[in-house]
């Protein structure tokens, strides 16, 4: 596949809207969404369904960054992506998509948080 075709393992989390995953999809990416049954879930229980599916959690939450309890489970994770904006319909989440899809590296991100955002693409450590 060429660098534009990356295709990303993703489990977007519940928050995350449908019309930005079928985009992901449109672009080839493999893609789970949150199950009906699944909304709600803490967000331990999100990282560890994505860890045993062998996906990246893709999300809007926050507190994938803030949240020193979570750091273990993303240390053994895929990788976390957050996406970071203030208005998060989906047109503003394309397009920071769309913007940091390409840059984005599997093995890069194993075990990492990548924060994007319109103008920013970062892979942080997890301590």
């Amino acid at each position: 596949m060429s660098p534009k075709h990356v295709r990303l393992r993703l489990y977007l989390d519940e928050n995350f809207p449908a019309p930005a995953g079928m985009f992901l999809k449109y672009e080839h990416q493999s893609v789970s969404f949150t199950r009906k049954k699944d909304k709600g879930v803490s967000d331990e229980t999100q990282i560890i369904k994505a860890t045993k599916d062998r996906r990246i959690l893709v999300s809007l939450d926050k507190d994938f960054h803030v949240n020193n309890s979570l750091r273990g489970l993303i240390r053994k994770s895929p990788g976390v992506i957050l996406v970071n904006c203030a208005q998060t319909d989906s047109e503003n989440i394309i397009n920071i998509l769309k913007k940091n899809l390409n840059l984005m590296n599997i093995n890069e991100l194993k075990g990492k948080i990548c924060r994007i955002s319109i103008d920013k693409y970062k892979i942080e450590q997890t301590k």
